[in-house]
């Protein structure tokens, strides 16, 4: 697959864990390095949201995001997509 772009390449919508990511190591740096890492050793990176803008719509059970007004600041997970509910990991609070 050398001889293609990245942005050429096919897109999937789900990982598995074991699934490898491309990261280009230091690219502002004199030696940038190409390395990889699997899809289950990423870091988490929560989207952050107050509790009265919590997405209703493109999302699905199991997601996080970080909930910046609850009353102790933290992740909250979509317990039903379809019924848009959501529980702080804490403690299952309602953000």
């Amino acid at each position: 697959m050398a001889d293609k772009k990245i942005t050429e390449l096919s897109a999937i919508t789900t990982a598995a864990a074991s699934d490898i990511l491309m990261v280009v190591e230091g690219p502002g740096t004199q030696n940038p390095a190409n390395k990889k890492i699997t899809f289950a050793d990423t870091p988490v990176i929560a989207k952050s949201y107050t509790s009265g803008s919590l997405p209703t719509t493109g999302i699905s059970t199991g997601q996080i995001v970080f909930v910046t007004d609850a009353s102790t600041p933290g992740l909250a997970v979509c317990t039903d997509a379809t019924n848009n509910t959501w529980a702080m990991v804490t403690d299952g609070s309602t953000p």
